[in-house]
């Protein structure tokens, strides 16, 4: 609907009839533009929950991308580790040089660790909106008490060896991996690898009764990245961004559609109080 010419009606009944087809316009204009205003604001909620969403998706790849790096850090600081632990108990003639070293790793590893314990955390409150019972919750709060173990046990092992510094001839045994000690430092590390490496299944699980023992199901294994749920994750944020793509548009079009509205319906409002304005001028 264009904008309505200005036509002065030479006579009362004349102007009668234009001020009427004015009001009809008028209405018929301020409908349109009531419509097209809801389904602009409509269109805009829509967009704003796709970009929360994708928003709250990209947080979550990142994180667990994140994750993944840091893991793999941690695994290969196990390892390097677990070899000079072995190392020690073959060369113990050098234990004191060897443990001055894995005491330096030892640290390093500490913070490497509560900092991936920060990125685990991370992980549970981004998806600390989805069901309770999804098993990558339940294992990723699985792998936050292992997590919180290891790092008291990596510091509780800092402690010791500052001490067998002090004692060489506990050395053997505080290492544990040539005596046998399951609480030695070498069996510790293969403990912490296996968490990390092995894919354990939990027993003694119950169902959602609460009653009938099952077999839970396997805590994901690193890298996160390879897990079938980042990978639907991944898929969804990819169909998502085009989803969004299309929203936009949608949105950019409504809001156009409503700015046209508006302008014809106050186009056609200022023509009626012309219109009415110059009639009332007329009847004095």
């Amino acid at each position: 609907m264009g904008k309505p010419a200005l036509i002065f009606a030479t006579n009362e009944e004349d102007a009668f009839k234009y001020i009427t087809q004015l009001e009809t316009e008028f209405e018929a204009a301020k409908n349109a533009y009531l419509t097209a205003k809801a389904e602009a604001e409509k269109k805009q909620k829509e967009l704003a929950r796709a970009e929360a969403w994708d928003t709250l998706l990209e947080g979550y790849i990142a994180a667990v991308d994140k994750t993944d790096r840091l893991a793999s850090d941690v695994v290969a600081g196990f390892k390097k580790s677990k070899e000079r632990a072995e190392d020690i108990c073959a060369n113990a003639s050098m234990a004191v040089d060897a443990f001055q070293w894995m005491i330096d790793d030892m640290l390093k590893l500490a913070r490497c660790v509560e900092e991936f314990k920060c990125e685990i955390d991370e992980c549970v409150n981004q998806l600390s909106s989805a069901p309770q019972s999804d098993p990558l919750i339940a294992g990723l709060k699985k792998l936050q008490k292992a997590t919180d173990d290891a790092l008291k046990c990596l510091l509780d092992a800092l402690k010791e060896w500052l001490n067998v510094l002090k004692s060489a001839e506990l050395l053997s045994r505080l290492v544990g991996d040539k005596s046998g000690n399951s609480e030695g430092l070498d069996a510790i590390l293969q403990a912490l690898l296996d968490d990390f490496e092995k894919s354990t299944p939990h027993l003694n699980y119950a169902d959602g009764d609460g009653c009938s023992p099952c077999k839970a199901p396997e805590r994901p294994t690193y890298p996160l990245s390879q897990t079938p749920y980042y990978t639907a994750t991944t898929k969804e944020h990819d169909e998502l961004e085009l989803c969004l793509d299309k929203t936009r548009t949608e949105y950019e079009k409504c809001s156009k559609a409503m700015a046209e509205a508006k302008a014809c319906m106050d186009s056609l409002d200022l023509a009626l109080k012309a219109a009415r304005e110059t009639n009332a001028c007329k009847t004095k």
